[in-house]
């Protein structure tokens, strides 16, 4: 039986996450920039078939590592996803740690698909991958290695929301706070490594 680590956690919260549709209003762009530095937290939902969840996030990204925290309507973390140079390493709401040499790999051996965690920011930053096949859609959206991307801006083109789905699964993340390049000491190597 496969590890639902931070997906399936969020069984443990009450509210039943919804997928809300959202019309796309932010113009897409080549990627520019190889490392995206923000800090941004919200609320994410997350639908897999019929069954839908919801939680807390926090997630960071500087120029050496990005962390990913689900947590509960408390504020606990529950599950932390940390890719660094040393690769991808998580602990989920047991407190077992999993390692993978990525994200995706990491994402696939844990849940059992591929989820594009590592491709958020970029999407987040209203891009398309550089150097991967892409498609505009007549609807605004972005459609790429086999996700369809949505991104709500504000009057200030400040983040909304971010939509990823394929056929089966969709996450929808509503950004209560996302700011670029946050002053923050910079770390190199994700905490969870000494934890092991």
């Amino acid at each position: 039986m496969k590890s639902y680590l931070w997906l399936g956690l969020t069984c443990l919260l009450c509210s039943c996450g919804s997928i809300r549709e959202v019309q796309n209003n932010s113009t897409w762009q080549a990627q520019t920039l190889n490392t995206i530095s923000f800090d941004a937290s919200g609320r994410v939902g997350v639908k897999i078939q019929s069954s839908g969840y919801s939680a807390g996030f926090d997630w960071l990204r500087t120029q050496q590592m990005e962390t990913f925290d689900i947590n509960s309507p408390l504020g606990n973390t529950l599950v932390q996803i940390c890719q660094d140079t040393q690769g991808a390493i998580a602990r989920d709401m047991n407190g077992k740690i999993h390692q993978a040499k990525n994200v995706e790999q990491l994402s696939l051996s844990t849940l059992g698909e591929v989820f594009p965690v590592q491709h958020l920011a970029v999407w987040a930053n209203g891009q398309w991958l550089d150097g991967v096949p892409y498609q505009l859609e007549k609807d605004g959206s972005l459609t790429q290695l086999g996700w369809k991307i949505t991104r709500e801006v504000d009057e200030t083109q400040q983040l909304k929301s971010l939509t990823v789905r394929n056929d089966k699964l969709s996450m929808q993340m509503i950004f209560h706070q996302f700011s670029f390049n946050p002053t923050l000491p910079e770390q190199y190597i994700c905490e969870l490594r000494s934890e092991q």
